[in-house]
């Protein structure tokens, strides 16, 4: 699901991603503004993951959905199909991020084939990167002090990839095994974001925009997911893993806090200066960090 207003009220609606193929955006009390049917094509159209960013630069949102069916999508806010792209093979991973700081946005692909692709915000493909299967998790940050942002994938390969706006790799770091989630934030307040990497390994990686290693830290666990959180005007991490633990690590890769939950925990959002945490035993948790 994602959050976005695409009538510029103040008040955001939700997109969400169906397994009945369908992409629908609610109001924001559940009732429907319109859904769209993904089409078959190879195997059966799940829609696998939402995002949101504007596309054409006119100060609007437009809709990006995944699809299992080897396609990526962008709709209008009104639920205008603009295009769509043949990734190839299930989606897996999205971002909506301007690379390049012209004020629109570009569609960064994973799948679960053995690249990522980067479109232009009409969907022509603009560069590619290639590395093992299945692209996890893709986020974008602004390491080099300008207006571009760079790019962060964690691979099924066991490794981790940093590139440019421009699709120079700038990083390849093997952990082991599979990546399964990557972040990026200004931890030490330079202005200038560092790269975090998470995944089976147990490990959690920071590095920063040109590649260099700045910590990592042993959760004993695999790691599922990892998120900045701002706490007392710090930025700390937030790293979740298999067994239902959720650690809060400073900016150095300390441990600071822990809380164990019950089940894997499968989904973490920040909320202000909390956690909200979803886990595989059906539980939503709210954990606020202390500074």
């Amino acid at each position: 699901m994602a959050a976005v207003d695409v009538d510029g009220d103040g008040v955001d609606e939700l997109a969400v991603a169906r397994q009945d193929f369908r992409l629908s955006l609610l109001r924001p009390d559940g009732t429907t503004l319109w859904d769209r049917e993904l089409q078959y094509y190879r195997v059966p159209p799940y829609v696998n993951l939402v995002r949101t960013g504007d596309l054409d630069g006119d100060g609007h949102p437009e809709i990006v959905a995944g699809g299992n069916n080897w396609r990526f999508y962008a709709f209008s806010a009104a639920g205008d199909e603009r295009w769509n792209f043949e990734a190839v093979h299930p989606s897996r991973s999205g971002a909506v991020s301007d690379l390049d700081g012209d004020g629109k946005a570009e569609v960064l692909c994973g799948t679960h084939y053995y690249s990522m692709s980067v479109l232009k915000p009409d969907g022509t493909r603009t560069w590619t990167a290639s590395f093992g299967p299945i692209c996890f998790d893709i986020a974008t940050g602004a390491f080099d002090g300008d207006r571009t942002r760079g790019v962060i994938c964690g691979s099924g390969d066991g490794s981790f990839y940093l590139f440019d706006a421009a699709g120079q790799q700038r990083l390849a770091t093997p952990t082991g095994d599979e990546v399964r989630t990557v972040a990026t934030a200004d931890l030490d307040g330079d202005g200038r974001d560092e790269a975090l990497a998470g995944g089976y390994s147990h490990l959690v990686y920071c590095v920063d925009g040109k590649g260099t290693s700045r910590w990592r830290a042993d959760l004993g666990e695999p790691v599922a997911l990892v998120r900045p959180v701002k706490v007392g005007g710090e930025v700390l991490v937030a790293a979740a893993t298999t067994a239902g633990t959720v650690a809060i690590l400073d900016a150095r890769g300390s441990r600071r806090a822990e809380s164990r939950l019950d089940g894997n925990v499968t989904a973490m959002a920040i909320l202000g200066d909390s956690l909200v945490v979803a886990t595989s035993k059906g539980q939503v948790v709210r954990l606020r960090p202390l500074p």
